[in-house]
């Protein structure tokens, strides 16, 4: 297992297990949770994103929270700051469970909320998406208006992680493809099948393939 300055092992560091609010969830939800935190060790393992450049966080999606547990086990360990975003009220029990204050849960369309990020001269390292859905509406797939947004605030040296089912990552994957952006594919997480059916992620700065 990989260590981190001498202190305990990335798997120990971002164990959610432990956290006073895991027993809250349910049985999916403990499982959301867990995967969350293997993919982003998985990240830090293979040096995907570096803990030490990690000041700020923005988790996309957040749905109930589950994922942000993760998201703010890696926060207490790299120091760094969250922010949530959720469109639907779901994410009002990531303040009822306590796992973030409500002025870092902001309720409302993601991608507005990192255009206004943009506009305000914000950034952040690491932007995360467990359980990333395609989405569809008058504006067209979620995606393609993620990555303007992404790109807008993600740092020189920041990343976007997204994971989720097999069939969506394949899609994101075809897209990031077109656009010729560079990405890493991972698999992490207890067994395949833990959280119901197979899955993935991927991590990208966003930026073009070299030539």
């Amino acid at each position: 297992m990989k260590e981190l300055d001498g202190r305990a092992p990335l798997e120990a560091l971002l164990d959610v297990s432990s956290h006073p609010i895991y027993p809250k969830f349910d049985f999916l939800g403990r499982r959301m949770a867990i995967t969350a935190a293997d993919y982003l060790t998985r990240c830090l393992q293979d040096d995907l994103i570096k803990l030490s450049e990690i000041k700020s966080i923005v988790e996309f999606g957040t749905g109930d929270g589950t994922g942000t547990l993760a998201t703010t086990r890696l926060a207490e360990v790299a120091r760094a700051r969250v922010i949530a975003l959720e469109r639907s009220d779901e994410a009002k029990e990531i303040i009822d469970f306590g796992i973030l204050p409500a002025q870092q849960v902001k309720i409302e369309d993601g991608i507005a909320s990192l255009d206004a990020m943009r506009e305000s001269g914000e950034t952040c390292d690491l932007l995360a998406g467990f359980l990333f859905s395609l989405g569809k509406s008058r504006k067209g797939k979620l995606i393609h208006r993620l990555i303007p947004a992404a790109r807008g605030v993600l740092s020189p040296h920041g990343k976007m992680l997204l994971t989720s089912d097999n069939k969506t990552i394949n899609a994101v994957e075809k897209v990031f493809q077109m656009e010729g952006i560079d990405y890493n594919r991972i698999t992490a997480g207890r067994g395949h099948f833990y959280i119901g059916f197979p899955h993935s992620g991927l991590v990208t700065s966003l930026k073009q393939k070299p030539t």
